[in-house]
């Protein structure tokens, strides 16, 4: 009753599936000159798209395709304030916002065909027979990310003398709720492996793999600030040097409903249990446990410094040969959703997959400890007997790079140069280390060529 009539004696089902999609941008901006000392300016800009489903509105077959509905949006605020003829002020403030939501639109879920599981998606299935159709299938699971992402920063350039320092400090607050509902329907996949054709064994029941899981919640919010100092100063009329420091405190990413967790193998050794979860596993520990770290996986860092500093020397003054050198130290920052997969655990992430359950399609948690898992939803914390825990160091440093170079540059011709440069590139990322030895590059006529060297821990 809720597929389509055959066309023919062999039971064959023709559809067509269409793909439409709509979009639209939009920009505006000011510019406003308030006095011959500031200026101010506005910028806003939008994105939209709409990528509709392939769904007929009859046929569940056709839904081969999520839709999903891209809103992106921008704001920028700007002000300079000439103060003095050697001071310089420039506000910025900006404003990025991202909803991406998807999903498909309501036809029936497993329940509804009479189908003993706990549907977590009202009307809306996924079963797949190998070979022969598929419902509810090509990612059409829903699922949102909206993203908030304000930054403000302060920048003052002073012209001193022989010296021209900028200071300044930037401010950004990420954030981002995401949905990713997997299995929450119950996902039935179909082979041959019973009868020899998988529309065979769907008509019989036999099922071959069953999946279902929680909806996995990510609500994460961080922050990065920064504050920096520098100076460029003129030395000598052939020297000039520029050195400066950044200071970046390594912020944590806190998750909102406390959904993440640390394992400790020594915890584990001597069986200790959370005193938030007690059904857990040994040496498992979550937000409100002793010594864990708020609502976040690991703890921050405050003591995070970046010193720059280069110069460039011309030795004879007349502008024909150069020599230039920098050293400095680049912080970065893990992606938001860095541990996004701490939403897949239990208790609040449960996700099981069933080989060919007693029970088929009829009633797939026949014979499972505890039957159906997802009745209890919300009711209390549930563990199953095998399932998998992300974890990282308590005590995480964030990555960074160090990089020099030395090059010296001298004119030949009039026409051409060579050059001679030795760089080198250091990251220091996780707990894997390589080595290259920086490389020397002879010089060439009238070509300019250097090498790099590269150690990733």
């Amino acid at each position: 009753k809720r597929l389509p009539t055959p066309t023919d004696g062999c039971g064959t089902v023709r559809f067509v599936t269409v793909s439409n999609s709509e979009e639209y941008l939009g920009l505006a901006r000011a510019d406003y000159q308030i006095d011959t000392e500031q200026t101010l300016f506005f910028r806003y800009y939008i994105a939209h798209l709409d990528q509709l489903s392939p769904y007929n509105n009859n046929d569940p077959l056709t839904i081969t395709a999520p839709f999903v509905t891209y809103n992106m949006q921008f704001f920028a605020l700007g002000h300079t304030f000439v103060i003095n003829p050697t001071t310089i002020n420039s506000f910025h403030a900006s404003l990025n916002r991202g909803a991406i939501v998807r999903g498909s639109p309501p036809f029936f879920s497993a329940s509804d065909l009479g189908v003993n599981v706990t549907s977590l998606i009202p009307n809306f299935s996924m079963i797949v027979a190998s070979g022969a159709f598929t419902s509810g299938g090509g990612g059409t699971n829903d699922g949102h990310v909206y993203t908030t992402t304000p930054q403000i920063t302060e920048d003052l350039n002073l012209v001193r003398g022989s010296h021209q320092i900028a200071l300044g400090a930037n401010w950004i607050r990420p954030s981002e709720n995401v949905l990713i509902d997997l299995y929450g329907m119950g996902s039935f996949s179909f082979s041959s492996q019973i009868t020899g054709l998988s529309l065979a064994d769907f008509l019989t029941g036999n099922v071959g793999t069953f999946i279902q899981g929680n909806p996995a919640y990510n609500y994460h919010r961080t922050q990065y600030a920064g504050m920096y100092v520098q100076d460029s100063w003129k030395v000598h009329p052939r020297l000039t040097v520029n050195y400066g420091l950044r200071w970046e405190p390594f912020f944590a990413v806190q998750v909102k409903d406390a959904l993440v967790s640390h394992f400790d193998p020594g915890a584990f050794a001597a069986n200790q249990h959370s005193s938030v979860y007690p059904a857990a596993p040994a040496g498992v520990t979550y937000p409100g446990d002793p010594g864990f770290p708020n609502k976040a996986g690991y703890f921050g860092k405050a003591a995070d410094f970046a010193p720059r500093a280069g110069m460039v020397w011309d030795p004879k003054g007349d502008g024909r040969l150069t020599i230039r050198s920098s050293y400095g130290i680049f912080y970065d920052r893990p992606q938001l959703l860095f541990g996004y997969q701490f939403g897949f655990e239990p208790p609040w992430g449960i996700q099981i997959t069933l080989t060919n359950p007693a029970g088929g399609f009829a009633d797939p948690w026949k014979g499972y400890a505890g039957g159906d898992p997802f009745q209890q939803l919300g009711k209390r914390a549930f563990f199953p007997p095998a399932a998998g825990f992300i974890n990282m160091p308590l005590h995480l440093n964030p990555p960074y790079l160090q990089q020099w170079n030395l090059s010296v540059q001298k004119q030949i011709e009039r026409t051409g140069c060579s050059r001679r440069a030795i760089s080198e590139t250091r990251r220091r990322i996780s707990g894997q280390a390589r080595k290259s030895i920086p490389a020397y590059t002879s010089p060439a006529r009238r070509s300019a060529t250097s090498s790099s060297g590269v150690f990733s821990h």
